[in-house]
C-alpha cells in the first residue's frame, strides 16, 4: 500500500505519495514530511501550508511530469514563486502556457456565451417594452372610442328626429378631432354603441349616421361615468380618460 502524506494547503487537503516526495529530497515539502517534522503532529490533520490552494495541485504536477500546462487563469510567475518557495528545482522551460489556438477558442466561446445571454436579456428587455406599447396604444384606441361614442350619445340625444336617426357632424375642431374611418369596421366601436342601444356607420372623415335600436338604453350622465370607470379599471392607470 503506498504511503501518503496529507498537506493542508490555504484549507483545502492534499494527500501526497511519499515516493513523489522522495523524488524531490532537497525540497521544503520533503522536509516537512520527515519523521523529525512529523513527530509531534497528528497525520489527520495535515501539514498547514499558508499558500494558494490552486497552484499547490500545478506543483505536484510540475514534481510528477517533469513540466506543466498552465490553464488561462494561472500567472506563470507566481507559479514559480510557489516552485521556488517549496524548493523545487525548476526548469523555466518546462512551464508552458495551455495551446494559443486552444486558448483563442476558449475565450471565443466564453464571449459566445457571454453575448448570447446578453442578447436574450436584450430581446426579452425588447418584447416587454414592446409589450407594454402596445398596451398603452390599446387603451389609448379604446379611450377614443369612448369619447367618440360619449359625443354621439349626447348629440344624438339633443338632435335625434321622431324617425330615431340623425346626422352628425362629428369632427368639430376643438371638441373632437380624431380621424374615425380607419375604425370603422372594428367590433369593439360597434360594441360599445350597442352597449347604449345606438348603431354608428361612420361615412367619411367627419360625418357618421346615428340611429337608435330597438333595445336603446337612456343612460344619465352618472350611468356613462360608471361604463367610463369600467373601461379605466380594465385598461389600468395608464390611460388618461377623460370624456
Amino acid at each position: 500500500m503506498t504511503k501518503t502524506v496529507i498537506f493542508d494547503v490555504g484549507g483545502k487537503k492534499y494527500k501526497v505519495a511519499r515516493t513523489l516526495l522522495e523524488a524531490h529530497p532537497n525540497s521544503m515539502l520533503a522536509t516537512m514530511a520527515s519523521e523529525r517534522w512529523q513527530k509531534d503532529t497528528h497525520q489527520t490533520e495535515g501539514l498547514f501550508l499558508e499558500r494558494d490552494c490552486a497552484r499547490f495541485g500545478l506543483c505536484l504536477d510540475y514534481m510528477r511530469d517533469g513540466r506543466v500546462y498552465l490553464p488561462l487563469a494561472v500567472s506563470k510567475l507566481a507559479l514559480l514563486l510557489d516552485l521556488q518557495y517549496y524548493g523545487i528545482d525548476v526548469d523555466v522551460a518546462a512551464i508552458h502556457l495551455e495551446d494559443s489556438s486552444a486558448v483563442a477558442t476558449m475565450i471565443f466561446e466564453q464571449r459566445r456565451k457571454v453575448n448570447a445571454n446578453l442578447q436574450k436579456k436584450l430581446d426579452a428587455a425588447k418584447k416587454s417594452i414592446d409589450d407594454a406599447k402596445k398596451s398603452v396604444e390599446r387603451g389609448e384606441k379604446m379611450v377614443k372610442f369612448y369619447q367618440f361614442l360619449k359625443n354621439c350619445y349626447d348629440y344624438y340625444s339633443r338632435e335625434a328626429s321622431s324617425s330615431g336617426s340623425t346626422l352628425y357632424h362629428y369632427r368639430v375642431r376643438g371638441e373632437f378631432e380624431h380621424e374615425m374611418v380607419e375604425h370603422r369596421t372594428e367590433q369593439k366601436l360597434h360594441k360599445i354603441f350597442t352597449e347604449v342601444g345606438l348603431k354608428v356607420t361612420i361615412v367619411n372623415p367627419c360625418y357618421c349616421f346615428i340611429e337608435s335600436m330597438d333595445n336603446m338604453v337612456r343612460r344619465t350622465d352618472e350611468e356613462l361615468e360608471e361604463l367610463r370607470e369600467e373601461f379605466y379599471f380594465k385598461c389600468g392607470n395608464n390611460c388618461d380618460f377623460t370624456w
